[in-house]
């Protein structure tokens, strides 16, 4: 029988409560500046437990509820998705229910696949100077695109800046001002939604030459022959038909509307 004498459960660093905002609760944070400082520290080697909130801060819960500007869908005007001008998107989610590996959501009927999760946002604090960096050249992508809808990237705003622990006014007001959204992708991490995730190598970015992370592929692989692959060309055959020569985006988007024409047809 298993007791606190003889045995050792894995220590859990980080808990959270999802039925409080996160910015009540400690350990978390929703910028990314190197004057946070670490919360907890653990070995090389070490397991241990992080509890996690859903990447809004627990504002959306699990009811038939919208919250405007939370949604798994963006409406256009409001950062948009992938397909938010294909389809006019507005803003909208979906609740998905595990049981075992498997996923369905009452709000999608007749749905159901194998789930994967995955730890969304995951990063290390940048350096003074990589911040600088990312602050310089997403505000000259903003300012050469001003008008765009949805906008091309978001500047740095003290507005709801939250780092999750009590820190001096001027460090906190140095953070608000200067901190990074920790929603887009960098090269320090960002929003990483890969589900095969591996073991930190120390000094990884200077032994290995990188630019950006790398990441061993999970030990399992999947089963190619029980899947469609569908192919996208950098023309847009499913709006204007325009050529838009060897852009990657215009490719993936036009690979993913073949899947649902032919999802529409077979389901």
């Amino acid at each position: 029988m298993a007791t606190r004498a003889n045995s050792v459960p894995h220590p859990t660093l980080i808990k959270v409560d999802p039925f409080v905002p996160a910015d009540q609760q400690k350990g978390l944070h929703n910028r990314w500046h190197p004057d946070i400082p670490a919360i907890a520290t653990v070995k090389p080697g070490q397991t241990f437990k992080v509890e996690c909130i859903d990447w809004t801060g627990a504002q959306i819960g699990n009811n038939d509820i919208l919250i405007q500007g939370y949604q798994g869908i963006f409406e256009l005007e409001n950062g948009g998705g992938l397909f938010a001008r294909e389809f006019n998107s507005k803003a909208c989610k979906a609740i998905w229910d595990f049981n075992g590996i498997y996923a369905t959501s009452r709000h999608i009927p007749g749905v159901r696949f194998a789930g994967v999760s995955h730890p969304g946002l995951i990063g290390t604090a940048p350096s003074a100077e990589l911040l600088a960096t990312w602050n310089k050249r997403e505000g000259e992508l903003i300012a050469a695109h001003a008008d765009a809808v949805p906008p091309v990237a978001f500047p740095p705003e003290p507005k709801g800046t939250y780092v999750g622990q009590d820190l001096p006014k001027d460090v906190l007001e140095k953070i608000a001002k200067e901190g990074a959204r920790t929603i887009p992708g960098r090269e320090h991490g960002g929003n990483c939604d890969i589900k095969n995730l591996s073991s930190i190598i120390k000094g990884g970015v200077e032994k290995f030459a990188l630019k950006q992370p790398i990441f061993l592929p999970s030990p399992i692989d999947p089963m190619y022959s029980a899947k469609l692959v569908f192919e996208g060309i950098s023309v847009d055959y499913h709006g204007d038909g325009k050529q838009y020569n060897m852009d990657a985006t215009v490719a993936y988007k036009q690979a993913a509307l073949n899947a649902i024409a032919y999802l529409m047809k077979v389901c």
